[in-house]
C-alpha cells in the first residue's frame, strides 16, 4: 500500500486558510484514491474533526499533543512525527510527503531526509513579505 502524508496545524477551518484549504484538499484526495490501495494520512497538532466523517473519507489523523498551532511546524518535530507515524503502522510505506509552505514546508522535507523515503511536495498559498505588509499597515516593519 502506497502512503500520502500531508501536514497542517490543524484539521478544519477554525485555525487559519491554509487549514480550510488543507480540510478540503486532504478530504478530496482521499476520496479519489479510495479504491487504489493509496493510503492518505494527515498529520496535525490539533483536531477538531470526528472520527467517523474523516475514515469515511478515507484519511486517517494522527495528532500531534502539546504543540502549538498558531505557529509554523518546526522541522525538529520530525523525529516525533516518524515515532508518531511508526506506533500507527503508517511509517514504511510513504510515498509522498505534502507540507504547506513557511507553516509545515520545512517539516516535510525533514521528514523526508530522515526516513528517505518517498517525494516532497510543498504547496506555496502566499507571499508571505506582501501579506505580512497589508496586514499590519506598515510595509517597513514587514
Amino acid at each position: 500500500m502506497s502512503t500520502i502524508v500531508i501536514i497542517a496545524a490543524a484539521w478544519g477551518p477554525a485555525e487559519g486558510g491554509i487549514n480550510a484549504f488543507n480540510e478540503d484538499f486532504t478530504r478530496a484526495l482521499g476520496r479519489a484514491l479510495k479504491n487504489h490501495d493509496i493510503k492518505v494520512v494527515c498529520v496535525v497538532a490539533k483536531s477538531i474533526a470526528t472520527h467517523p466523517q474523516v475514515e469515511e473519507d478515507n484519511i486517517e489523523l494522527v495528532i500531534l499533543e502539546g504543540v502549538k498551532v498558531d505557529e509554523p511546524l518546526p522541522a525538529n518535530l520530525a523525529e516525533n512525527v516518524k515515532a508518531k507515524l511508526e506506533e500507527v503502522g503508517l511509517a514504511h510505506d510513504v510515498d509522498w510527503w505534502i507540507g504547506h509552505d513557511i507553516r509545515t514546508g520545512h517539516l516535510a522535507a525533514r521528514l523526508k531526509d530522515i526516513t528517505h523515503r518517498g517525494q516532497l511536495v510543498l504547496i506555496h498559498h502566499m507571499s508571505y513579505d506582501l501579506y505580512q505588509a497589508y496586514r499590519d499597515g506598515k510595509g517597513v516593519r514587514a
